[in-house]
C-alpha cells in the first residue's frame, strides 16, 4: 500500500434522494493519529458533505478527487483514498 497510508470513507445515503443518511465515517491507518488530527478529521467530513449535495453524477470519482486534494493541501501527503458508497 502507499508509503503515506490509507483513508478509507464510508458514506451512506438515502436509496431514495440520496442525501447523506448519516455522518461520513473516515477511517486512517498509517496517515494520522486520530487523537492529534480531530480538526482535520472533521474539515474533511465537511469537504465530502458539500460534495455529496454538489454532485455532478459520478460521487464516487468525485469524492475520491476531494478526499485526495483536501488531505494533500492540509498534509503534503497523498494517502490511498477508498470510498465505500452504501445505500
Amino acid at each position: 500500500l502507499s508509503q503515506d497510508g490509507i483513508v478509507i470513507v464510508n458514506v451512506r445515503l438515502n436509496r431514495l434522494n440520496g442525501r447523506l443518511q448519516d455522518q461520513p465515517e473516515i477511517i486512517t491507518k498509517g496517515f494520522v493519529m486520530v487523537r492529534d488530527s480531530v480538526e482535520l478529521l472533521n474539515e474533511a467530513r465537511k469537504m465530502i458533505t458539500a460534495a455529496v449535495k454538489n454532485t455532478r453524477g459520478e460521487l464516487k470519482k468525485e469524492l475520491e478527487e476531494t478526499v485526495s486534494n483536501f488531505f494533500y493541501s492540509e498534509t503534503h501527503r497523498r494517502p490511498m483514498v477508498f470510498i465505500n458508497l452504501t445505500q
